[in-house]
């Protein structure tokens, strides 16, 4: 562990942080400066008696949270493969921490700035060059050649997002669901005079209107850690509009420029949205998950999410309120370059991936690689498949008795779409943090989408440097 002066200076120095998100961060810096120190601290003593190297531990950091036992596949898995490696490593000293997602993602590029990651952490796809440039993961292909059978048991180019030049740095036992998906009730459309969702821009807004006139909240929406506008209505609204032609090119820096006039309209689509009513006041107030109480309760007739949140409806609506429930995506818009079919997802955006340290450790890798294996099985994707997600692995049989309507309606839903990027799965975290701080701003209309583009491309430009 490095001195705290030690660490803010890795941090100044590093790559990993722009000097605008450096600025950002400065109190979630001291923070997690604090919390480093207090091990230091408790641990200095001893290492000052010179006392002997202890049991090897192992440091993992995941945004798994136990409170989802029993609805996410991925976490049972996950909290099960713990108990397998403590059973089978009694005098290993395993130290799995939980770090919500928001705060996760903030607080694994600080310690990779610091260069004080854990031997094993969740790392996002966009985060990859970073992270490999900069020497902060292993390559995972000695894993996948160890075990034929293994590697050719996953789908193709589920982990696009985690491969440089041949090489894989993160794994997952879930695949690539959507990014997007609206959950609509039937019943409150009913009163509003609808059967469905209209499949034309123009139509939906006059049904957001009824909606609203009616008493009923349009769209719920939680934004307060600001991916949720970008993730799951702009990444699919903008790449109908642009093309992933354009995205593509964006994200490996062949031309394309963020003032697309095709981009500014798709930028335009959501504040018009925002400024006809369409979402709750307090949308920048709320976190992605209290989104959904409004729905559950019956008071909003939409949100939109991903297809991590199929589950949670089944468990946490009123029954009313679920058996009216059903899956639909945004409609089509006028001028779109983009199919109607065209939906964010198709490939993991999170992977656990191996700190480079552990590279030279053999028994600590070999416990790495192991966890990895015990997680990333096809036991564990069959469970996945049995709960309605899409699993990494190619699951060819599973008993479907255990899907409930929902499941089996999202499954058809993903079958008929054309996949996308998720934007901050492949763009620059700078770019990102600019582009959703931006769209926050948007939604309260206190930037127009030209200026929104112009800041965006200007950090983009910054970033490229």
């Amino acid at each position: 562990m490095y001195p705290s002066g030690d660490i803010m200076r890795r941090i100044k120095k590093s790559k990993f942080l722009s000097k605008g998100e450096i600025e950002m961060k400065k109190l979630l810096i001291f923070l997690l400066l604090i919390s480093l120190a207090l091990p230091l601290m408790a641990t200095g003593q001893k290492e000052q008696k010179g006392t002997k190297a202890g049991p090897i531990t192992l440091k993992v950091m995941s945004t798994y949270n136990k409170a989802s036992q029993g609805v996410d596949a991925r976490v049972d898995a996950w909290y099960q493969m713990q108990k397998e490696m403590k059973a089978a490593y009694p005098d290993v000293k395993f130290d799995f921490e939980y770090i919500p997602h928001d705060a996760y993602q903030d607080k694994i590029q600080i310690l990779a700035a610091a260069n004080e990651l854990p031997d094993l952490f969740e790392l996002k796809g966009s985060w990859t060059k970073k992270f490999v440039s900069n020497n902060r993961v292993m390559p995972l292909n000695e894993i996948f050649d160890s075990d034929p059978a293994w590697a050719k048991s996953f789908k193709k180019g589920v982990f696009t997002n985690f491969t440089i030049d041949g090489k894989i740095y993160a794994a997952n036992v879930q695949g690539g669901g959507s990014t997007h998906v609206i959950f609509y009730n039937t019943n409150i459309l009913a009163k509003a005079g609808y059967n469905t969702v209209p499949r034309t821009y123009e139509e939906f807004k006059k049904m957001i209107k009824a909606i609203r006139a009616i008493g009923y909240t349009p769209i719920s929406l939680g934004d307060k850690s600001n991916w949720v506008a970008e993730s799951c209505y702009l990444s699919t609204i903008g790449n109908r509009m642009t093309g992933v032609e354009w995205t593509n090119s964006i994200t490996n820096r062949t031309g394309a420029s963020f003032t697309n006039p095709q981009f500014i309209k798709a930028l335009g689509v959501l504040q018009e949205l925002a400024k006809i009513g369409a979402f709750n006041p307090d949308m920048n107030s709320l976190e992605y998950t209290q989104q959904r109480v409004p729905y559950y309760n019956g008071k909003a007739a939409m949100f939109v999410e991903g297809g991590w949140a199929v589950n949670h409806v089944i468990k946490n609506a009123k029954p009313d309120v679920l058996a009216a429930t059903h899956l639909i995506d945004f409609p089509k818009i006028k001028g779109q370059i983009g199919p109607d079919n065209l939906n964010t997802g198709g490939t993991s955006g999170w992977g656990i991936a191996i700190n480079s340290s552990v590279a030279n450790q053999p028994e600590k890798k070999k416990l790495a690689f192991e966890i990895i294996k015990r997680f990333v099985s096809m036991k564990n994707a069959i469970k996945l498949a049995e709960q309605g997600r899409i699993p990494s692995m190619k699951v060819t049989k599973f008993d479907t008795s255990r899907l409930k309507r929902l499941n089996k309606e999202y499954l058809a839903y993903m079958d008929k779409f054309i996949p996308a990027p998720t934007y901050d799965l492949v763009w620059d975290p700078a770019v990102i943090e600019t582009l959703n701080s931006g769209l926050q701003m948007l939604l309260i209309q206190k930037i127009t989408p030209k200026a929104l583009a112009e800041k965006v491309e200007q950090q983009y430009k910054r970033a490229g440097k």
